[in-house]
């Protein structure tokens, strides 16, 4: 029996709003209240997310990447075709001041805040409108638990 759209898309979003913003109260699938991705970089200074530990990525640079990477499917959901990537360059940026931080922290949650819209628009779902939107869930999940690890040493 197939799943009616509402049903997916409402799991979907469920699980979005937790990885990016918080848990609910109850109910939470994964994570504890204060982890969403914005909860928990809200916490930290640029001094924080900058801090490399040994040979590891710093914050900063998760987040640079995982902004590219969402940016990147996000634009594949609208059909716009990318060239080459070179995924190297997307951890380049292992540093950032405080204005950069906040702009950085900002671009997130506008780019979730887009990608809710973006899906909201569809009324039919194909292979890429479901495929991204989850590829897009556990990328940001693999590094919001990276970062969260990295807490420990910042």
């Amino acid at each position: 029996m197939p799943i009616e759209n509402k049903d997916f898309t409402n799991n979907l979003f469920l699980l979005l709003k937790e990885f990016f913003e918080s848990p609910p109260t109850s109910g939470a699938a994964c994570l504890d209240q204060k982890t969403g991705l914005s909860d928990t970089l809200d916490t930290l200074s640029a001094e924080q997310a900058s801090r490399r530990i040994s040979d590891a990525p710093s914050i900063a640079s998760h987040c640079e990447h995982v902004r590219f990477y969402n940016d990147l499917l996000m634009g594949d959901l609208q059909g716009k075709i990318s060239g080459k990537i070179d995924w190297k360059q997307t951890w380049l940026k292992q540093t950032v001041n405080e204005s950069e931080w906040q702009i950085l922290k900002a671009t997130l949650k506008n780019q979730y805040q887009e990608l809710i819209r973006l899906l909201e628009s569809f009324e039919t779902w194909n292979e890429d409108r479901v495929g991204n939107p989850m590829a897009i869930l556990a990328h940001t999940a693999y590094h919001l638990g990276a970062i969260r690890q990295l807490l420990r040493f910042v």
